[in-house]
């Protein structure tokens, strides 16, 4: 979870992985050198699961989702966006169908929008087809970044990382 000046958010969100109905994970919470509470928010959870790393220097958001991927451990990791929530069934409900479907490396969702005090605006319909993602892919990012789970071994074979420029 990259974090960059999220003190509006971010407590909600560390606490929709938290309240999983599946508990075996690590989080890694990267603040990218906010300039507000942000950091002093994530320090306040004591859950073991959670490791917060600090930035030094504002990195940029792609840059910290790369040194995320870098330090997971797992077999999975799955996206979060430091303003997002996730369902608590979420990651049960991805890692269920990833060991399921072998052959797929990533898997995201559909995704409700939301206002900044947590009303339903509309719903969000990512391209769901194996031809629609790819034409998709051409021309944009076609995921919501917090609706996603990748095998660890899928962007280690494919050298896959975020384009930090």
């Amino acid at each position: 979870m990259p974090a960059y000046n999220a003190a509006k958010y971010i407590e909600a969100a560390i606490q929709s992985i938290l309240n999983q109905s599946f508990e075996n994970f690590e989080l890694f919470v990267i603040d990218d050198a906010s300039t507000d509470e942000t950091l002093s928010i994530v320090r306040e959870f004591t859950d073991k699961r959670i490791t917060v790393t600090p930035n030094k220097a504002n990195k940029g958001n792609y840059a910290t989702r790369n040194l995320g991927i870098k330090m997971s451990r797992g077999k999975y990791i799955c996206v979060m966006d430091a303003d997002d929530i996730s369902l608590p069934n979420r990651l049960a409900t991805q890692l269920r169908w990833l060991k399921k479907n072998e052959h797929v490396g990533v898997v995201g969702s559909f995704g409700d929008i939301i206002d900044n005090k947590g009303n339903f605006t509309e719903e969000y319909l990512a391209p769901s087809g194996y031809n629609d993602i790819r034409l998709r892919l051409l021309s944009n990012m076609c995921f919501i970044h917090s609706s996603v789970m990748m095998k660890q071994s899928f962007l280690k074979k494919y050298y896959i990382r975020y384009n930090e420029a």
